[in-house]
């Protein structure tokens, strides 16, 4: 889902065409255009990356796993890093174990690490 962006995204895009759906066009910010291409998506698992993000090797292949092998589990994240524009580590997310009371005072969870089941978010 791109917002309408009006750099060389929607060139890109289009020498994608027929590998994968995409919609450009103005919408309602970041959560409706996750919202929207998530009521899209088909598979059971979900997570989504901004523009300025990229995934570690192995990461999609360890939060699959760890979905499929805990199955009461309804996300999960993990480590993540700042990067610069040459991807070299500025410095680790201040990534904690999940403690609910703990979110209220800080947000230890890095949002491109998230992966989670379809059931939970339609819940």
């Amino acid at each position: 889902m791109d917002g309408g962006s009006t750099d060389e995204t929607l060139g890109i895009l289009k020498q994608y065409a027929g590998r994968f759906y995409w919609v450009s066009e103005k919408d309602k910010g970041q959560a409706n255009a996750i919202n929207k291409g998530w009521s899209r998506a088909r598979g059971e698992i979900l997570a989504w990356l901004n523009s300025d993000d990229v995934y570690l090797p192995g990461a999609i292949s360890k939060a699959v796993t760890f979905l499929q092998d805990h199955p009461e589990v309804g996300a999960v994240y993990g480590e993540g890093y700042h990067i610069d524009e040459e991807d070299k580590v500025i410095e680790r997310y201040p990534t904690e174990p999940f403690d609910r009371g703990g979110l209220k005072e800080t947000c230890f969870i890095c949002q491109p690490t998230v992966f989670i089941r379809r059931k939970s978010w339609n819940r």
